[in-house]
């Protein structure tokens, strides 16, 4: 494949992909999740809240739920 330095400043390259090639990413790609987006970043920890039950799904208004 020809390199995008062989063609002159003033002509565009006939093939798109030769420029994204060598074009390189914008920005860095940053991974993350619902629950990294869902917790609060900042601000201090409750503590009334135990570690263990703080990921377990609550399904009723009041927040907790006997196991049956």
């Amino acid at each position: 494949m020809a390199d995008l330095n062989a063609y002159p400043a003033d002509m565009a390259p006939q093939n798109t992909l030769i420029a994204r090639q060598l074009s390189g990413p914008d920005h860095a790609v940053v991974p993350y999740s619902a629950e990294n987006l869902s917790r609060p970043s900042q601000g201090p920890a409750n503590p009334f809240k135990d570690d263990v039950n703080s990921l377990k799904r609550k399904n009723v208004p009041t927040g907790f739920a006997q196991e049956t």
